[in-house]
């Protein structure tokens, strides 16, 4: 399967950290399994195809036929093909969905459900703006765009302790203690974790426990397969905690993810090759 992000535009960055597709071919191989990266962001996913299987820590599986709403996870979770994908995802920010949804974050914490069993979101009328847009990515995203722009006066006023400690968890790579942002701002450590309840649905600790494991791919990129230094960067005791989050958030061991990204890495060079009756196996 192919798994592509792309960036919103910049009045909305502050809420959505991207939006992605996923996609397979007409003579795929069902039964893949795409992983989403945790990282603290309510998801919304529109099928514009066949069902697909949602699993949650490998044992929570719920096909979905339709639209459907993720909560933030601090489990791992897998897409599974079942037919022919076409999906199309927004991914909010991690304070992101406080002003466009009035139900808490923490109510969907490792949930996911149908889009039309939220009646807020049904009632918006989301769905219908997305499977009534040009049937392209560019088409989806001006259509979830306009959409949203409808809605920011609207808004509910966001924490601006929430936003400002959020983004000295990314700033610091997710190596910065609870503690230290409630004194960098001037709050108790109990009145952040409330605010982090009520517009995140995510403690700051699993944030930035997510922040620290998102580090980790961008520094497969400096030190290829060096676990142990990728390791002291990333802020881990030793190897083993490392391979233990990989394990929780991924699913598999940070071997076991190298292979199959190569596998994914040949199987697109082979079909970006201008050959004619190639058969897919994906």
């Amino acid at each position: 399967m192919l798994y592509t992000e792309f960036q919103a535009s910049v009045p909305f960055r502050r809420y959505i950290q991207n939006y992605w597709t996923l996609k397979n071919s007409a003579d795929a191989t069902f039964g893949k399994i795409q992983n989403l990266l945790p990282d603290g962001g309510v998801e919304f996913i529109f099928n514009m195809l066949d069902p697909f299987e949602c699993i949650v820590d490998d044992y929570a599986s719920v096909k979905y036929r339709s639209d459907c709403v993720i909560g933030s996870q601090a489990k791992h979770i897998q897409i599974k093909s079942t037919g022919q994908i076409t999906l199309f995802g927004v991914k909010f920010s991690p304070c992101g969905i406080y002003p466009f949804f009035s139900i808490p974050p923490i109510d969907l914490l490792d949930f996911s459900v149908e889009m039309e069993e939220l009646w807020e979101l049904q009632g918006l009328g989301i769905g219908q703006a997305i499977h009534s847009a040009e049937p392209t990515t560019e088409g989806w995203i001006h259509a979830f765009e306009t959409f949203f722009s409808q809605r920011i006066k609207q808004f509910k006023r966001h924490s601006l302790n929430v936003e400002k400690a959020v983004n000295a968890i990314h700033f610091h790579k997710g190596q910065i203690s609870v503690e230290n942002l409630a004194q960098n701002l001037k709050i108790s450590i109990r009145h952040l974790e409330r605010k982090f309840d009520e517009r995140i649905g995510l403690s700051p600790k699993q944030l930035s426990r997510m922040f620290r494991f998102k580090n980790i791919f961008y520094l497969l990129t400096q030190f290829p397969q060096d676990w142990a230094s990728i390791a002291l960067e990333c802020g881990y005791y030793d190897q083993a905690h490392l391979i233990s989050d990989f394990k929780s958030y991924m699913g598999l061991s940070p071997n076991a993810y190298i292979k199959r990204q190569r596998d994914l890495n040949h199987l697109s060079a082979a079909l970006n090759q201008p050959m004619s009756g190639f058969s897919n196996k994906d």
